[in-house]
């Protein structure tokens, strides 16, 4: 940053996480906001940190479909790298427009206007959402705005650990297993296929891809699009092979 003349602005609360304890910035400058006004001034709460929790939500509950499809009873089990990878494609989904807009919502920065496009991309999302908790088996389904603002992870958001209690958390996640699904899905290409077993073959294939990495989040979009058009829908195709030549 330094030579590259760039000056970065750090905005930030008042937790006691995010205190500097007497380090020496040169080209970055904190600048604490006023306390217990956090809801109305600071970006994150405006809108990005919804957005990231709209996206990785979005996984989340596709997978929780998936196992459910395939008869399993933990639905939301899900494994650490797992998560980490959708929690890097969730954030990279988030458009800077989105960003643009959440400051312009503080009123602390001017900002172009606001776009009517991005705010359609947010709303798809939400939908899909919305679409996929109807599909889970809940006997009281959640509204979206609840499950995006849960009373548990504001909880832990700035809980304050000491070195050991870092160090066993890093070890007990890591003494988790990753939880692959090694179910058989190359039981012969020329056999009756019905619906169950196309939505299975599909989240196979969808728990196999990478969604940090580009190349591999555009096919898993295609197969999220391939599975809500099965679910729409109930046909019986003759076999396995013609049914994916046709897809």
């Amino acid at each position: 940053m330094q030579a590259k003349g760039r000056r970065i602005l750090l905005l930030l609360d008042n937790a006691p996480s995010h205190q500097p304890n007497d380090i020496e910035l040169e080209n970055v400058r904190l600048l604490f906001l006023p306390p217990n006004c956090t809801a109305k001034v600071q970006p994150m709460d405006a809108g990005v940190i919804a957005a990231f929790k709209r996206h990785y939500r979005r996984f989340h509950l596709q997978n929780a479909v998936d196992r459910d499809e395939r008869g399993e009873t933990n639905l939301y089990k899900v494994g650490l790298l797992t998560a980490m990878r959708w929690s890097k494609a969730a954030w990279e989904e988030i458009s800077r427009t989105t960003i643009a807009n959440c400051f312009r919502h503080t009123g602390l920065f001017d900002a172009p206007a606001e776009s009517a496009a991005n705010d359609a991309e947010e709303q798809v999302v939400e939908a899909e959402l919305s679409d996929t908790i109807q599909r889970l088996p809940l006997r009281d389904p959640v509204m979206v705005e609840s499950l995006l603002d849960l009373v548990e992870e504001s909880a832990m958001a700035h809980l304050e650990m000491d070195d050991d209690e870092l160090v066993a958390m890093v070890r007990d996640a890591g003494e988790v297993a990753e939880q692959e699904e090694e179910e058989d899905a190359t039981k012969g290409a020329n056999f009756q296929i019905g619906k169950k077993e196309k939505l299975q073959a599909l989240a196979i294939t969808a728990s196999m891809l990478d969604v940090s990495a580009p190349s591999d989040r555009a096919l898993y979009r295609r197969i999220r699009e391939l599975q809500k058009e099965l679910r729409a829908q109930d046909t019986v195709q003759s076999t396995l092979d013609s049914w994916l030549m046709q897809a």
